[in-house]
């Protein structure tokens, strides 16, 4: 009895559609994922590097559905099995997707350099005009090598198996779209890390900030391979076939750009932010019956907003030292960057009984009252510090943590 298979696509000498198949709908269904991830971690709180890396995935959706269309009209087989005007229509859409690939690339960094931005707080002069000057770059770039990448070419020789068939100066444009590539993710991996450096963090939570950044890298090395796999489909003399590893890698290297555009936003990394010159949201606006709260568990609800009253909040510090049990005082820096400048006297009372509504949904029981006294703290600083505090539902809070800049 003969045993018969069905598959989804078959892989064979003339047909390599199975890999191109297989990896579009992986690398569709990974960046989705993580997306979602996005979405659930900074729900409420969303700034521009989140709707820049949404346009990036828009875009990267056009893709997917320019390689769906031209699977479907016969790309990645043997040029002979197509029809000429098959043949026209999949090399357009493989034009387009090779358009559209690098500003998706440079999307999602400069995603990555707005988001560093948007922890780090404006009266910090020297980091914030390094990033600004950044995104600049990579955002000429993104939308300049597009036009380097594919301008003056033909889109109905796209799929030819030939040097400067479908563009002249072929590889010299490679050339250049390679090495601002490998610049451009060097400057978004090495910025942050380099800021970092700058400020003070424990050892274990300096790793961890260098591994969350770092890491984009590793794209670095898949970028060129891509590169490469484009020169050897031009020296195959297999039109149309020969470019399936290509596209493979294309749909790979763009869902890692997307993956790793989020990875900083992840809860646990920006929780490891503890200074006073980066943002970090606490995680409620009340208490909790522990006696005390590590920064870790804080990051549990990173970026979330502590008022709404308040749209953007500035530089502030989360100190790591906290009130014992009984009532007592704590005499703590208002700024560890402004040492001896300003300071505060915190007074721990008994919890406030207007303050204690139900909230056994949330596993919240016992609040804590925080009587805040400013000394010495003169101008802006001090005004917008009072500010916020005097806003409703303030005077409870689960840790101490002194804001000095906020944006009403």
């Amino acid at each position: 009895m003969a045993y018969t298979t069905h598959r989804f696509a078959q892989d064979s000498a003339d047909s390599h559609q199975a890999w191109l198949w297989v990896t579009s709908l992986l690398a569709l269904i990974y960046s989705l994922l993580v997306i979602i991830i996005r979405i659930i971690i900074k729900w409420g709180v969303f700034g521009m590097c989140d709707w820049v890396l949404a346009l990036a995935y828009l875009l990267s959706f056009i893709v997917h559905v320019c390689i769906y269309v031209g699977l479907n009209s016969g790309l990645a087989k043997a040029a002979f099995l197509l029809p000429a005007d098959d043949y026209i229509t999949v090399s357009k859409l493989i034009f387009t997707t090779r358009f559209l690939i690098l500003p998706i690339l440079g999307l999602s960094k400069v995603s990555v350099l707005l988001f560093v931005q948007r922890l780090f707080s404006p009266e910090s002069k020297g980091p914030w005009m390094a990033i600004k000057i950044a995104v600049i770059f990579v955002s000429v770039w993104t939308f300049a090598a597009p036009v380097i990448m594919t301008g003056r070419c033909s889109p109905e020789s796209f799929l030819m198996a030939e040097s400067d068939v479908a563009c002249g100066s072929q590889h010299t444009r490679l050339y250049i779209v390679a090495v601002m590539e490998s610049v451009t993710e060097f400057v978004v991996t090495c910025l942050p890390i380099y800021l970092c450096t700058r400020i003070q963090l424990r050892r274990e939570h300096k790793i961890l900030v260098f591994a969350g950044f770092g890491f984009r890298i590793t794209i670095i090395p898949l970028g060129v391979y891509y590169l490469l796999t484009y020169f050897s489909f031009l020296k195959s003399g297999q039109d149309n076939l020969g470019i399936s590893k290509n596209l493979v890698l294309q749909e790979a290297l763009m869902c890692y750009a997307l993956i790793l555009a989020t990875t900083p936003c992840l809860r646990t990394f920006v929780g490891r932010f503890n200074t006073g010159g980066i943002r970090e949201v606490i995680a409620g606006e009340y208490g909790r019956t522990n006696e005390r709260m590590s920064t870790k568990n804080a990051a549990a609800t990173a970026l979330r907003s502590i008022a709404t009253q308040v749209r953007t909040l500035g530089a502030y510090s989360i100190f790591d030292t906290f009130a014992k049990r009984s009532e007592g005082r704590q005499h703590l820096a208002f700024r560890p960057d402004l040492e001896n400048q300003h300071w505060a006297s915190v007074f721990r009372g008994p919890p406030s009984p207007e303050r204690n509504m139900s909230t056994a949904s949330n596993g919240i029981e016992t609040f804590t009252t925080w009587d805040i006294q400013f000394q010495n703290a003169e101008g802006w600083e001090k005004r917008r510090a009072e500010q916020l505090m005097s806003a409703p539902r303030r005077t409870s809070v689960q840790s101490i943590q002194f804001i000095t800049t906020a944006q009403w």
